[in-house]
């Protein structure tokens, strides 16, 4: 895990020289990526479409990336400095968070569960979470540590390029998760989630503070469900699209969060619950919420079967591969064509500390990191 200091640019120009060979990668093999494969126009080669959409993205989305947050926007220019790149190319790789705002349903992704210190067995709150992306983006990841100056120090885990954590935790004890949802809207705003939830892990006490300071900060691109938690107990899900927030709190001593709403408000936003992927996805006539629906059942179901309790228990949850043992695109540990499991991590707020591996994990063990 990496360590980064100081100014938010000061800790950009760490993190840039830090992983530099990593963000060159994704550079070079953006054009491979299906996301941005779909994008270009059929006659236009592809170095030629990225470099029209390097200068698309920094004209028409560079002031809602740059502006809303400016601590992290003087991280991400510390990070293209520190890499020796045009401002321009990050901006692109911060866009790619985005998808250009345009809805992609063939993501299947991330399954979260909550315990309080009673359903963990005592020994304070536990949070797992397995982050499932584009299998492509597996060796673009980035675990590290930043003590900004004047702020609250966090463990975050995002993209190598990129400035804020999707999935963190920070010195008070406050942890966030980031799943995608699945809405028909469209945000009327570039500026990623993923600013949002740095911003307020360096800035918030508790899970009140940082549900609050979420319901109203500014953001767009994917929707999303946020899990926010704490070191006390305290535990909400908040449904997400760049327009609406909608939370809702958790079931007794547990949340268990994947990638569809569940509050009547904000279902009315979703994609209407019988849509199938189309013809030529990875899974053609698979409802597009079933992965979600099912994952989410599983993982109730494992909670209440009393087998195991605190990190173990959580642990079992995000290695599952269904109650046949056989791993596919529907299951916890996900084993999807080009979406799958590529980190899990397990929270301790309580401790400050997390367990975490880069992989699927059900092949690779957890390593521990404190925030320390």
């Amino acid at each position: 895990m990496h360590g980064f200091s100081g100014t938010h640019y000061e800790m950009g120009v760490q993190q840039g020289r830090a992983a530099r060979e990593t963000i060159l990668r994704v550079l070079k093999e953006a054009g491979r990526l299906r996301d941005i494969r779909g994008a270009r126009p059929a006659m236009l080669p592809m170095p030629v479409f990225l470099r029209v959409a390097k200068r698309r993205v920094a004209r028409v989305a560079g002031g809602d990336i740059l502006g809303p947050y400016p601590r992290q926007a003087e991280r991400l220019r510390g990070i293209a400095d520190g890499a020796g790149l045009d401002l321009r190319e990050v901006l692109f790789m911060q866009a790619m968070e985005l998808t250009f705002r345009t809805p992609s349903y063939d993501l299947m992704a991330c399954t979260v569960v909550g315990l309080r210190a009673g359903r963990a067995g005592g020994g304070g709150p536990v949070i797992g979470k397995n982050f499932d992306y584009l299998g492509d983006l597996g060796g673009f990841q980035l675990a590290c540590r930043s003590a900004p100056a004047g702020r609250l120090r966090t463990m975050g885990f995002q993209m190598a390029g990129l400035p804020c954590a999707v999935d963190g935790m920070n010195e008070r004890g406050l942890v966030l998760t980031y799943n995608l949802a699945q809405t028909v809207e469209r945000s009327p705003s570039f500026t990623p989630l993923s600013m949002a939830i740095q911003e307020a892990l360096e800035t918030c006490q508790d899970a009140e503070e940082a549900l609050a300071f979420i319901s109203r900060a500014r953001f767009g691109g994917h929707a999303a469900i946020v899990g926010i938690f704490d070191a006390t107990g305290g535990m909400h899900a908040l449904e997400v699209t760049g327009s609406h927030r909608v939370a809702r709190e958790a079931d007794g001593d547990q949340l268990v969060i994947t990638n569809h709403y569940l509050t009547p408000e904000m279902r009315r936003y979703e994609i209407p619950s019988g849509a199938l992927f189309r013809k030529d996805a990875d899974y053609p006539g698979l409802r597009i919420l079933e992965s979600s629906e099912r994952r989410r059942a599983r993982a109730e179901e494992l909670l209440a079967s009393g087998a195991g309790a605190g990190e173990a228990r959580v642990e079992a949850v995000l290695r599952d591969h269904g109650s046949d043992g056989m791993p596919s695109n529907l299951t916890i540990c996900n084993h999807g064509k080009s979406s799958c499991t590529l980190r899990s991590v397990i929270f301790h707020p309580g401790r400050r500390v997390a367990r975490a591996l880069h992989g699927r994990p059900c092949e690779v063990p957890l390593e521990d990191f404190a925030l320390e």
